[in-house]
């Protein structure tokens, strides 16, 4: 028999559907239990469609909090698919935007390799991972997709030279300033290395590739003017700068913190990061572009900086090395596949699809069953409002439990929304800087009672106050089970 002929640019259309499935699998990451912010997510939505967009903080027992809804669409679209398919239909909206975002940046590998399957294949498969791993029922779904379009629109534009692509870039800042103005920043900090590359200019070894600046400028600047059109008008412009960082928010919010090597996500951080770096390293005959090394090294500091911004590095720095790799030859044999062979791939495709499939369709049929500690807070707020109340209530939660808590139709002290309670913010009081030196043990704890008067209090055994709280006399223990205590004011017993 002759010598087999290998081919450099591409897996034939036969083995594709496995490498696909393969990019997909992070789906089972996806397909999982919704974390505690969905509860003042779906809060809000409910609020907006019944009460109109809010301007004074309306949640919480604090009065007067100037405040800015900044993902207010996001909201009315998840509670809009809550009301009608519940925590299931949340979660296929997640996985249909996991979907989208990988699919668009597939299509983008494919269009910067000169369509070679296996090289984007490659490339696509370790942001996918982060995606399953970030992308939650939360904002960011939204925001990470629009980012991938962005991208994706102006990589076109460059190697078209068709003005025509830019013409979207105003409508996704329309849309991410109402979804999740928070990250609207973000879409201009991606616009600057494409502004920097459109510059014919050669300072050693790096040069600008040159291409249409006054056309890249238009669309910057009436993609800035479409930002005005929100509830907020420059207050939701603007509100990433007021929320961080910040001191209190960067130790409180977990995903705010730098990644760690001993922990799991953190560890799947640093490896990503060192990944693509690895790339560059080894493989040094390929090319790349100004705009692609800014993009990989601005947002690998960010990743490094807070775990959050995983997903930033995942959008930007993955398809550069599409680009990059493009030239390399990856000699695949061409042979006759024999029948055992064509069974083993059928069945390998097979075990991937019921995978997939077994994790959607795994679905418990209760609150309870699906998660004990919700449950728990379930079972406690029950408590609270079958009670019959002798004077308005001041309720204490900790951070992690207070979404839920006004979800049920509580109003608590805090909640999850971080960015609410630092003063820049509400400009009235700083109250996660409160919260934090209260867990910190630098604010004593009755003169956190005494300010507030709070008439009750659900802590868990691991809150700074819970061990105080069994000692003090003005407070009793009037519920408890597996998760919670619930404390009450001796007045609310005795009805003094």
């Amino acid at each position: 028999m002759g010598k087999q002929q290998g081919k450099t640019d591409d897996i034939n259309l036969k083995d594709r559907p496995i490498f696909i499935a393969i990019l997909f699998l992070p789906l089972l990451l996806v397909w999982r239990d919704l974390t505690n912010d969905v509860w003042f997510l779906l809060n809000s939505g409910r609020y907006v469609l019944q009460q109109g967009i809010p301007h004074i903080e309306p949640f919480t027992f604090h009065q007067g909090f100037e405040f800015v809804m900044h993902q207010w669409l996001s909201t009315v679209i998840f509670w809009g698919v809550y009301s009608v398919f519940g925590t299931v239909g949340l979660r296929l909206l997640v996985v249909v935007f996991y979907v989208l975002t990988v699919f668009v940046l597939y299509k983008l590998c494919m269009k910067l390799s000169d369509h070679r399957f296996f090289v984007s294949a490659m490339v696509v498969f370790v942001p996918s991972v982060l995606f399953g791993i970030w992308l939650s029922c939360r904002p960011f779904i939204f925001s990470t997709f629009i980012f991938m379009l962005e991208i994706y629109v102006l990589e076109s534009f460059i190697l078209s030279e068709n003005r025509k692509y830019l013409f979207f870039l105003p409508l996704l800042s329309l849309l991410l300033i109402n979804l999740h103005a928070s990250m609207w920043p973000m879409m201009f900090i991606i616009f600057v290395p494409y502004i920097i590359d459109a510059f014919a200019f050669r300072i050693g070894n790096i040069s600008g590739q040159g291409y249409d600046k006054k056309s890249l400028f238009a669309a910057m600047g009436i993609s800035l003017i479409v930002g005005f059109l929100n509830p907020y008008g420059w207050q939701g412009m603007t509100y990433l700068l007021r929320s961080y960082p910040h001191v209190e928010i960067n130790h409180i919010v977990a995903e705010m913190m730098p990644p760690k090597l001993d922990e799991t996500i953190g560890f799947m951080v640093f490896l990503a990061v060192f990944l693509v770096f690895l790339v560059y390293l080894l493989h040094k005959t390929g090319r790349t572009k100004v705009r692609y090394v800014l993009l990989t090294l601005g947002t690998a500091y960010m990743a490094l900086s807070a775990q959050r911004s995983a997903v930033l590095f995942a959008v930007c720095a993955s398809f550069p090395l599409a680009w990059y790799l493009k030239d390399l030859e990856v000699k695949i044999p061409q042979k006759t596949e024999t029948k055992r062979e064509r069974i083993l791939k059928k069945v390998l495709f097979g075990l991937i699809i019921v995978a997939v499939g077994i994790s959607f369709l795994y679905e418990p049929h209760t609150l309870k069953e699906r998660n004990l500690e919700l449950a728990a807070l379930d079972d406690t707020i029950d408590f609270i409002l079958e009670e019959e109340q002798s004077e308005p209530m001041v309720l204490y939660t900790g951070y992690n439990d207070g979404g839920y808590a006004e979800f049920r139709g509580l109003k608590p002290y805090l909640d999850p929304r971080a960015e609410v309670f630092v003063i820049e913010n509400n400009k009235k009081d700083d109250v996660l800087k409160e919260y934090y030196e209260l867990e910190t043990g630098r604010l004593h704890y009755k003169d956190f009672l005494d300010k507030y008067q709070f008439t009750h209090l659900i802590l868990t055994e691991y809150d700074s106050l819970y061990v105080n709280m069994l000692k003090d006399s003005d407070y009793y223990l009037a519920y408890a089970n597996e998760e919670y205590a619930l404390f009450e004011t001796i007045g609310e017993k005795t009805g003094d």
